[in-house]
């Protein structure tokens, strides 16, 4: 399950927040009302910041140990 968020930054620049869950099941239409938060889990949980206006990778972030 993925879920993204966009927003733009103080200075102009886009921004997309990207979380990516494996094995979660879940209600699609919940992943426009909040934002998933899932603490440890390991590799099945990360997120990843793309800004869009620079074409940049950034703040990955992967869950604590499984």
């Amino acid at each position: 399950m993925r879920q993204y968020i966009g927003y733009s930054t103080e200075d102009g620049k886009t921004i997309i927040y990207i979380y990516l869950n494996k094995g979660i099941k879940m209600d699609k239409n919940k992943l426009s009302e909040d934002i998933i938060a899932v603490f440890d889990g390991g590799s099945n949980h990360w997120s990843i910041k793309i800004n869009i206006s620079t074409k940049t990778l950034f703040d990955m972030q992967v869950n604590g140990i499984s």
